[in-house]
């Protein structure tokens, strides 16, 4: 029984790392393309410029970098 719960615990870790990767991978895809999009025409409009702003500023608060 002991062994079990540990290699579940392992298991557990395992996920649990590849989830964080894959979530830093989208968000940096994420910025990526923003950043693509606010370079363009249509991302240079002053309200989207400002929705720009809010979302990179939600990536660094709950990314924290």
């Amino acid at each position: 029984m002991e062994a079990e719960e540990k290699a579940l615990g392992l298991r557990q870790d395992e996920l649990e790392a590849h989830f964080l990767a894959g979530r830093r991978e989208a968000a940096e895809k994420a910025l990526y393309l923003l950043n693509l999009f606010a370079g363009s025409m249509a991302g240079k409009d002053p309200r989207r410029q400002e929705l720009i702003a809010a979302v990179l500023g939600d990536f660094e608060r709950l990314g924290g970098e």
